[in-house]
């Protein structure tokens, strides 16, 4: 297994070849110019040793050409052999391939009898010091980021047809400045050379040894049968999926020494103790730890662009979202857009409530008005029909009285005019009542004037 591991043990004797001359003469006084001349003849200062992994030991050099701190890699004296000096050369070479701004830089490769290669000297910790024993927890947002760094340096790396088959906490630094660099590329294997490479790293063979290299707990289930499963990207992701594992729950999905192919991880959200893990980010660690390849996302930029989907306030694909959580998020991500909406809608729907409310007051006005104005109308109606109803009564005793009248004044007339003094009152009488009946009657006139004469009424008549 690779696991690399910082300590302050002794330097190995590959790490003095060129420098136990130099440590000496430092023990002697600085003054003396035989010494600084033999000093500038060596380009590294060996100072102490920082880190150490499967075959090589990381120290700290001073690099007496551009006066600066280098990290110095160099070959273990117990792991000297034709194998691990043609792995160790690879390596270097391969390290120094990857320019990228999230992967520990290259300067200077040797690869003569005592081959090594430095890199820039990165003072911080590993992301494992972060998640494990750090004091101070990484907030969720922060985690992502970081993540999202992590998968742009993978996926700069696939771009250049090498996988690096060993992701793990462990092998990415976060400098003093926050930045995050990967590193580590021992297990790394070149599946393709892209067009336009002028690189000499030849592409290497397909898996065929049943040896397990790498870390059980975030190592891909391929990894664990080489001889019959072949790696490619997808087995970078998964160990992508790991990292995310450990950033969400500060647990490893799996054990140091769980090397069952069969495993399946459990939602970081059901190992956690201490964080709220959103859904969607259970369902995209869960994707891309997928024990089908197929089921995996494809690539490390797509991983990337689903984490980035979760910062930015959208779903992720691999939640499969339902309406009310689109709505949700919508809301999240337009928060102070949707709040002056919904207190417009609100403000909205109490005028338009008010309007509705006068409206029926004015409807139920309305409806009160109409029956009265049915209920006088039904009156009228009904005094219309009585007044034509006395109309029509009034007309008909008119007419009896007109004809009354007229027969009455055909009597009077018809009756024998008498000059005795009662009887002429009383003929008087009738004459007026004829008069009043048919005041145009020549016949009643007549009479009128010859009893005027008769009561010497002469003007009258």
């Amino acid at each position: 297994m690779n696991q690399s591991s910082s300590n302050k043990q002794a330097l190995p004797e590959a790490c003095f070849d060129s420098s136990d001359r130099i440590l000496s003469l430092l023990d002697m006084e600085e003054s003396d110019e035989a010494i600084r001349e033999e000093l500038s003849d060596q380009p590294y200062i060996i100072k102490e040793k920082i880190a150490s992994g499967g075959l090589k030991s990381i120290c700290r050099a001073f690099n007496q050409q551009s006066a600066r701190d280098v990290a110095y890699a160099v070959l273990l004296e117990d792991k000297e052999s034709t194998e691990n000096f043609r792995r160790f050369k690879r390596e270097a070479k391969m390290s120094a391939l990857l320019e990228h701004a999230n992967i520990i830089p290259v300067y200077d490769v040797h690869v003569g009898d005592k081959p090594y290669f430095t890199m820039k000297l990165v003072l911080g910790k590993n992301l494992s010091e972060l998640i494990f024993t750090d004091q101070v927890e990484l907030s969720l947002n922060e985690s992502l980021r970081i993540f999202i760094k992590i998968c742009d340096a993978v996926s700069y790396a696939h771009s250049r047809g090498i996988i690096h088959l060993d992701l793990k906490p462990d092998n990415i630094k976060i400098d003093a400045h926050k930045e995050v660099l990967l590193h580590d590329w021992g297990l790394a294997k070149r599946v393709f050379i892209p067009d336009g490479d002028h690189n000499d790293l030849a592409i290497d063979e397909v898996d065929s040894t049943d040896q397990i290299l790498g870390t059980p707990s975030y190592m891909a289930p391929e990894q664990f049968r080489p001889h019959d499963k072949l790696t490619d990207e997808r087995t970078d992701i998964y160990s992508l999926g790991g990292i995310l594992y450990s950033l969400l729950s500060r647990k490893t999905p799996f054990p140091r020494n769980d090397i069952n192919f069969e495993r399946r991880a459990s939602a970081p959200s059901e190992i956690s103790s201490t964080n709220a893990i959103p859904a969607s980010l259970d369902a995209v660690c869960l994707k891309a730890m997928e024990h089908d390849p197929e089921k995996r996302y494809q690539s490390a930029a797509e991983l990337a662009d689903e984490v980035q989907r979760y910062l930015d306030g959208f779903a992720t694909n691999a939640e499969n979202a339902g309406l009310g959580t689109l709505i949700k998020l919508i809301f999240r991500r337009h928060k102070k857009a949707c709040v002056a909406i919904s207190f417009t809608v609100t403000l909205v729907v109490l005028i338009v409530a008010g309007f509705i409310n006068k409206l029926q007051e004015s409807k139920a006005a309305t409806l009160v008005a109409f029956q009265e104005a049915q209920k006088s109308q039904k009156e009228a109606v009904e005094a219309l029909i009585k007044a034509e109803q006395n109309f029509k009564l009034y007309e008909t005793e008119r007419e009896e009285r007109l004809t009354i009248s007229e027969l009455a004044s055909k009597n009077i007339i018809n009756t024998p005019l008498s000059f005795d003094k009662w009887q002429s009152k009383r003929y008087k009488e009738k004459l007026d009542f004829a008069l009043q009946a048919t005041p145009m009657n020549l016949n009643v006139h007549k009479k009128l004037l010859v009893l005027h004469i008769y009561n010497e009424e002469l003007l009258k008549a």
